[in-house]
This record gives C-alpha cells, structure tokens and sequence, in this order.
C-alpha cells in the first residue's frame, strides 16, 4: 500500500490508467492509500515514470547515505 499524502484514491488510479498504468482498487476505509502490486522490470519502470509525473518532487531532501 502507497500512502498518497492525503490524496484520495480514486482520482490518482485515474490518473494512472491515462497513463496506461493499472493499479489496485479503492479499499476502503483506506481511502488515500493505493495497493500497487510488483511487476516485470518494464512495468515497474513505467509505474515509477508515471507515479513521478502524478506526484512531483516538491523539493530535494538527502538524509545521508540514502
């Protein structure tokens, strides 16, 4: 489960599929958190694409060695 930083579910898995990339249902109560299940190598890379361009860095952070 991904928490969505407040975001309600719905909206973003809809965000998702435009993006040509199926996520999980709705479970609720847990409403602003979204199942996302593993994938080939070439899924995960357009998981990760998309999940980027829905939620942007709103800032660099760096906590040492990470």
């Amino acid at each position: 489960m991904v928490h969505l930083g407040g975001r309600q579910v719905q909206p973003v898995i809809d965000e998702f599929r435009a993006k040509k990339v199926l996520v999980g249902r709705p479970f609720p109560p847990m409403t602003d958190h979204m199942r996302v299940s593993v994938g080939t190598p070439e899924e995960m890379t357009r998981f990760v694409t998309a999940f980027k361009e829905i939620f942007p860095a709103k800032g660099k952070t760096s906590t040492a060695g990470v």
